[in-house]
């Protein structure tokens, strides 16, 4: 197995771990919905827009953590990322607010190119850095936007 191979799991493993030691369990289970729907379920629209319908994107295979072109490792560690950024969301700073999620794009775009790095995944030219980022941008204050009314729960 290569280093491709064993990215995603390993990357699940770290951050499932890295859940469990810093969120509270009383806290995961209204977090886990959210994370469902909109880590998981938006990384699958992510998928299918930038993919499979425009293929600005591509992902190379990765052994058996895959079927019909979708990595299924991937939606799990995007549902632990969504759970980490809404637990850990500033609630004192309108400011900070917009601070913490312009980080998290800024985050993910350069996770985008450790994966492109290793060749799991691939873009085209123009898509990297800004478009890339508005995209994530716009992932994560929709994110933040659904999950603000009921943040107190978490």
């Amino acid at each position: 197995m290569t280093i491709a191979d064993l990215f995603y799991p390993t990357f699940v493993l770290l951050l499932a771990g890295f859940v469990f030691l810093t969120i509270p369990r009383r806290s995961l289970r209204p977090l886990f919905p959210y994370g469902v729907v909109l880590g998981g379920l938006g990384e699958a629209v992510y998928v299918v827009l930038f993919h499979f319908a425009t293929e600005i994107v591509s992902f190379q295979d990765v052994a058996v953590w895959q079927s019909g072109g979708h990595r299924f490792l991937s939606g799990a560690a995007w549902i632990l990322i969504i759970m980490i950024y809404l637990y850990f969301w500033p609630q004192t700073s309108r400011y900070l607010s917009y601070a913490y999620y312009f980080a998290w794009a800024v985050l993910a775009t350069g996770f985008s190119q450790v994966v492109s790095s290793i060749e799991v995944f691939r873009h085209v030219d123009w898509f990297y850095p800004l478009p890339m980022l508005i995209s994530y941008l716009l992932w994560f204050a929709l994110a933040a936007w659904a999950a603000k009314p009921w943040h107190s729960r978490f």
